[in-house]
């Protein structure tokens, strides 16, 4: 008689497990798949950002043309243009020096 509870309950126990591993299976699979979109979503982001920063980089170039005195002296612009490219790299260089 006990032979039969302990055999009934292994049977249960058995079929407890058998549920176990597959769920875990399922979860495995799931767990896989949004790690994936977890990836995609971020290198997305990245493009996203990279995007937003080249745009506001053309907005204040925008910006700085607008600014600038245009009169129809083409070599005037140069020399505009030229000045704020010193600056920049004036720029670049103290930025540098700081890292």
């Amino acid at each position: 008689m006990e032979n039969i509870h302990i055999q009934e309950y292994l049977l249960r126990l058995e079929s407890q497990v058998k549920l176990l591993l597959e769920s875990h299976s399922i979860l495995k699979v799931e767990i896989e798949g949004f790690k994936q979109e977890n990836q995609q979503l971020r290198e997305q982001l990245v493009k996203k950002n990279e995007a937003l920063e080249n745009f506001q980089n053309q907005s204040k170039i925008s910006k700085i043309v607008d600014c600038l005195e245009i009169d129809d002296n083409p070599e005037g612009l140069k020399e505009k243009i030229d000045e704020y490219i010193i600056e920049i790299d004036q720029c670049i260089s103290y930025l540098n020096k700081e890292l």
